[in-house]
């Protein structure tokens, strides 16, 4: 079922071939979202923290500051700077989001 809030059509469209996971030494992990605590990041970063992951993998991040929440997305940003696996991205348009998901390999998702 579509839900379209917030969906564009973009996301729909055939961008390409995308690589499979089969003989990757890698996986590219993607966190697309507001950078608000209801999203629940924080619970995203304390489980890569936990990994070891020498290089091997990367967590790609696709956010925008929330209004409310500055302190949040600055924490969140720093964090993100001191860490080689960690790759943050802002403020990006709907086709670069697009795009950008296209070369991803898994997308945690987060309920509340």
């Amino acid at each position: 079922v579509l839900i379209p809030q917030g969906i564009s059509p973009v996301f729909f469209e055939k961008l390409g071939s995308k690589s499979t996971l089969e003989n990757q030494m890698h996986i590219n992990f993607v966190f697309v979202g507001r950078m608000h605590s209801s999203k629940g990041f924080h619970l995203l970063k304390q489980a890569w923290d936990q990994l070891k992951t020498n290089a091997m993998h990367k967590l790609h991040i696709i956010t925008n500051p929330s209004g409310d929440e500055n302190d949040y997305f600055k924490l969140h940003k720093a964090w993100a700077k001191e860490h080689t696996t960690v790759v943050w991205n802002e403020a990006l348009s709907q086709q670069e989001v697009a795009l950008y998901l296209n070369n991803m390999d898994a997308s945690p998702t987060l309920y509340f």
